[in-house]
């Protein structure tokens, strides 16, 4: 019977995809470390450390600025953006975004979500992190879990011009 009772809205976690892309693209926004008028060239892929990491449009989307990055959801774009955001900086910003928090609802089972800055004091952890893990997280890809009701909180506080309201 305890299935019977689970929401999957808040007892289940996944990967966000590309819905995470949104917050990479606002966090370097909020933190001035793009002004949006930047522009990318996509070829279908990108080289971080030696991963090569792809684009759904393998043949590449071509030049692209923030919007069409979005739009098209271009990880070669979101790579750069990702990384001139930069590790600390994206690490903060995903904090104040509350990735990997309890939303706060008054539902049984909430999962707080996975995500490695979750553990933001445990230096031990805080050390592990590199290149690939800000890419993966940036493009809603390997080290995130998310609760629909978080990744609809996110969307609802860049919604609210960065005001977040306990569901």
């Amino acid at each position: 019977t305890q299935k019977l009772w689970n929401n999957f809205c808040v007892s289940t976690v996944y990967e966000p995809g590309s819905t995470a892309k949104v917050f990479t693209i606002a966090g370097a926004l909020e933190n001035g470390k793009i002004t949006g008028q930047e522009e990318y060239t996509c070829t279908g892929e990108v080289d971080v450390q030696g991963t090569l990491i792809h684009c759904s449009k393998r043949t590449g989307h071509g030049r692209l600025n923030v919007t069409g990055a979005l739009e098209q959801s271009c990880n070669v774009a979101l790579v750069r953006i990702a990384q001139a955001l930069g590790r600390e900086t994206f690490e903060k910003t995903q904090n104040l975004y509350g990735f990997g928090v309890s939303s706060g609802i008054d539902l049984p089972g909430e999962k707080r979500g996975l995500i490695p800055n979750a553990s933001f004091y445990d230096r031990a952890y805080h050390k592990s992190w590199n290149g690939l893990t800000v890419i993966s997280i940036a493009i809603g890809q390997g080290e995130v879990n998310l609760t629909p009701l978080q990744i609809a909180n996110l969307g609802a506080t860049i919604a609210n011009r960065g005001y977040f309201y306990t569901p």
